[in-house]
């Protein structure tokens, strides 16, 4: 039996679209080879942001010969009165390369018609497998793709290199401008010199001696187990979000968990702001003790930080810091400022240009609450409270930096300044 594997090596992919491409990869080979009639054992996927493998394991040298069944035109024109196939039949047996000797009469839904076997006599896998990788290759849905350089082929980054193996020789991609090669690239900075492949083991060992773990599933594992050490030697308890665990996996080759520490002064910020700003902005965990944020989180680098004494952590730190730095500024110039300051600043802001500004709006859902309250017996003096302030920290500047968190600085501010609980 044989094998193919196929690695796309290329520019960084974003996050995202590394698991796109894998599954994309994995999903179209399966759906392909059995439209080919091309059986097989084995059939793995997986990436890095610079590279996306595809390994099949267990194939034919070539595709069995097989038989095909194809109806043809009605009976009462395919057959001649004694039954014997008719000059109509003839042709069109002959134009479809059926067998003349199995043409019989058939029944279907619409009536009798013309039955005849058509013979395939197989094709080389190897043949198949280009069109087949080609044709993949060029149609992976990416949100978006882009061109480069003078081709015309789209892809999510520029592509770098094709290793196409078929039993261990190179085979040829129908890709402009690339020839396949045998070869595949090492970590970009830790091993970058680019080493032979002969089969699926010389692959994955090559990768893992060139700082490069190819399996998103083990990568995530690494990180976890180093972030857990981390955390149970500091102390502290981690916050470790699947779904940034998943994207911080695809930002890496080989992941290395690095503690970075800020200000204790940021910790009057909301929790959520801090959250927000390490999580989303710089794809940091934060770190907990007894449930309470503290001012350290861990990063996931590229690179071992044992080579760059704290350059890493302090990198780290240091973009933080000026974001941090930003929010603080902005919140504490949001609290010198009322909500009814801020509700009038809602008059200079368009809101649709046929229903006027944001100000006209908060109007009109305050008079829809209070007719509201007529019906629910609620406080009326709390609602049209409630509902006149419900768009001010729009105009926060924190509401412009996290747009994620408006309407949740409102409630910061309208606590700060006394509003009611409720």
């Amino acid at each position: 039996m044989s094998f193919y594997l196929l690695e796309i090596g290329s520019e960084e992919l974003p996050a995202g679209f590394v698991p796109l491409t894998a599954n994309y990869l994995k999903d179209e080979a399966k759906k392909q080879l059995e439209a080919m009639h091309l059986d097989y054992k084995e059939l793995r996927t997986g990436g890095t942001p610079r590279r996306v493998y595809l390994y099949i394991d267990g194939l034919p040298q070539k595709q069995a010969d097989r038989e095909e069944t194809v109806q043809g035109p009605p009976a009462k024109i395919a057959f001649n009165e004694d039954g014997s196939v008719s000059e109509v039949g003839l042709k069109f047996a002959k134009s479809k390369g059926l067998d003349e000797s199995t043409l019989t009469k058939g029944s279907t839904d619409k009536g009798d018609d013309l039955s005849g076997v058509k013979k395939l006599k197989g094709e080389d896998t190897s043949a198949l497998l280009s069109e087949m990788v080609t044709q993949i290759i060029k149609s992976i849905p990416f949100p978006k793709s882009m061109r480069w350089a003078d081709r015309d082929i789209r892809f999510g980054r520029p592509l770098k290199y094709l290793m196409s193996l078929f039993d261990g020789k190179v085979l040829e991609l129908g890709i402009e401008g690339f020839s396949a090669v045998d070869t595949v690239l090492g970590h970009r900075f830790l091993a970058p010199a680019p080493f032979k492949v002969s089969d699926f083991n010389s692959y994955i060992c090559g990768l893992k001696k060139s700082f490069v773990i190819v399996d998103a599933e083990d990568r995530k594992a690494s990180i976890e187990k180093q972030m857990n050490e981390l955390a149970q030697k500091g102390g502290y308890e981690l916050d470790l979000d699947r779904e940034l665990l998943d994207t911080v996996t695809n930002l890496v080759e080989y992941p290395y968990a690095v503690e970075g520490v800020f200000e204790e002064e940021f910790l009057q910020l909301p929790s959520p702001v801090l959250i927000t700003s390490m999580k989303v902005h710089q794809k940091y965990f934060p770190t907990y003790k007894g449930g309470k944020l503290q001012a350290k989180f861990i990063g996931i680098s590229n690179m071992d930080p044992a080579k760059g004494g704290n350059l890493i952590s302090e990198g780290y730190a240091r973009v933080l810091r000026a974001r941090l730095n930003d929010a603080l500024f902005f919140y504490n110039n949001d609290k010198k400022k009322p909500l009814t300051e801020m509700v009038e600043m809602l008059r200079k802001v368009t809101y649709q240009e046929k229903l006027g500004t944001s100000y006209e709006k908060m109007e009109r859902f305050r008079a829809l609450a209070l007719t509201l309250v007529q019906e629910t017996g609620a406080d009326k003096s709390r609602v049209e409270r409630a509902a006149s302030l419900a768009k001010a920290d729009l105009m926060s500047e924190m509401g412009y930096e996290f747009p994620e968190w408006q309407g949740f600085m409102g409630k910061v501010y309208a606590e700060i300044h006394g509003e009611a609980g409720e």
